[in-house]
């Protein structure tokens, strides 16, 4: 599995921390994460839906795309690639916190970094055992702004909650 290490105080530290620490379901997380935040229309007022997936039961799969405008530049100096997410949700409180594996400071961004971390993985031969591609990723030029696009598939389980009440989707790893 490819281990992250969540920052101390994050948003997504939750009582299941040890599930959220492989890059699988860190991008699981941070899917359903903004999601939900997206249904919520305090949070998304402008009812925008940059975000869908679709989980099978049947094959234990869940499927996304996403396409969230960003602003993409080449920093002056050091020449570093930069693909900063507009923030387009308000009002909700995220943190990746300190001294883990993710460095972005908002959802959105979080996302973006989690996706791009993961394909970087899965081209990475000896991590990739299976040789597996279930990540790709592009930004797009419209004619006022840029997108960063994204699809995908993710191998999970789904399980009952112990009280019954509720479905538990997990990412399995296949990364090492």
């Amino acid at each position: 599995m490819a281990n992250i290490t969540i920052g101390t105080g994050a948003t997504l530290l939750e009582t299941a921390a040890t599930e959220r620490q492989t890059q699988e379901q860190m991008t699981l997380s941070m899917l359903q994460f903004l999601q939900a935040k997206e249904r919520d229309a305090t949070a998304n007022p402008n009812g925008r839906n940059y975000l869908r997936s679709d989980h099978s039961d049947d094959n234990t799969i869940l499927t996304f795309s996403c396409s969230i405008p960003v602003n993409y530049s080449i920093e002056s100096g050091s020449g570093a690639l930069r693909i900063i997410a507009n923030e387009y949700l308000t009002g909700i409180t995220f943190s990746n916190g300190s001294g883990g594996t993710m460095q972005a400071t908002t959802a959105a961004q979080s996302l973006i970094e989690s996706i791009a971390r993961q394909e970087a993985i899965e081209n990475t031969g000896s991590q990739n055992p299976l040789s597996a591609d279930y990540i790709d990723w592009s930004i797009r030029k419209t004619e006022n702004q840029y997108i960063f696009e994204a699809s995908g598939r993710l191998p999970t389980t789904a399980l009952l909650t112990p009280d019954g009440s509720a479905l538990q989707i997990s990412a399995v790893s296949y990364l090492v």
